[in-house]
């Protein structure tokens, strides 16, 4: 019985630390021209021409191994867009957005549909579970960072820059 009130003594205070521990933040001068997401590591990298800027851990649409084909299918696109438009407070449920310009006009001619891909943070929603929200694909296509981490890359990030999705 004392070994198991240790271990989980031991759990609690590795998940404090994790939830605590600070990671490495952009540069508040910092300015993003590509952004490339790796759905298999669940990584997304920012960078400014060849220099990585940051590496995040992301999470992704539910469903997130293949190619979104359709509105509904909880999967992350994958291919080349740019950032259609940036959602500030108030105007993305999920604190602040950059919306991802899929389906592309090749996409949308080969059937597929969709709208509302974002990358985005946690909202008032899910804000609590800060990086534990990282250990579980919950979004329904997007790809989603803490609260924090899209703070810094809306930021850095101007309407056109390249997003690349690989699988």
């Amino acid at each position: 019985m004392k070994k198991i009130k240790w271990f989980i003594l031991g759990v609690i205070l590795t998940g404090v630390v994790y939830y605590f521990y600070p990671e490495k933040r952009l540069a508040d001068n910092a300015k993003i021209n590509k952004i490339v997401i790796n759905k298999s590591e669940r990584k997304m990298m920012v960078y400014d021409g060849n220099d990585l800027l940051n590496t995040y851990s992301v999470s992704l649409g539910a469903s997130p191994v293949g190619d979104k084909q359709s509105e509904g299918d909880n999967k992350t696109p994958e291919g080349n867009y740019f950032v259609k438009a940036k959602l500030g407070l108030g105007v993305s449920k999920y604190r602040k957005s950059l919306h991802v310009s899929y389906p592309s006009p090749e996409q949308k001619k080969m059937g597929k549909d969709g709208s509302n891909i974002m990358i985005h943070g946690l909202g008032s929603k899910y804000h609590y579970f800060g990086k534990f929200h990282r250990f579980y694909d919950w979004t329904q296509g997007c790809i989603a960072v803490t609260d924090d981490e899209i703070d810094q890359i809306y930021k850095a990030t101007k309407v056109g820059v390249a997003i690349i999705i690989t699988p």
